[in-house]
């Protein structure tokens, strides 16, 4: 190592890259999957998707997941939907701008998400 420097600092600067990334892993699906949600109530988070929008969100987040996982993540956001719609209650709902313009499944399931989304704002409270 002495000898030569080069290669030492090579080494040490893949082992910081390394350490780092994996670091930076853990803490992303820490917060997004193993902690609880930073809601009173996350049981009574809804979804407001279609399905072709959230088949699109969900093979975009997991793009080597198993056809099989995709279709049980799906089916489990589709039934919490489906229960929360039946349900009377006040709805609040804040949706950013960046997430009405990015387009997630192409063009034709953007606009059904966006009319989706219309529809629900004009159901009855």
């Amino acid at each position: 190592m002495r000898r030569e420097p080069g290669v030492t600092l090579v080494i040490l600067i893949v082992l910081a890259l390394g350490i780092g990334a994996t670091t930076t892993m853990f803490s992303a699906v820490e917060s997004v999957l193993i902690k609880p949600l930073p809601f009173p109530n996350p049981d009574r988070l809804v979804n407001v998707q279609t399905q072709r929008y959230a088949e699109a969100v969900i093979r975009h987040a997991f793009p080597a997941a198993e056809d099989e996982t995709i279709a049980t993540r799906l089916e489990l956001r589709m039934e919490r939907q489906e229960r929360w719609q039946k349900r009377r209650f006040e709805f609040w709902s804040i949706v950013d701008e960046s997430a009405l313009r990015r387009p997630i499944g192409g063009a034709e399931v953007m606009a059904e998400q966006l009319d989706h989304l219309a529809a629900m704002a004009a159901k009855p409270k």
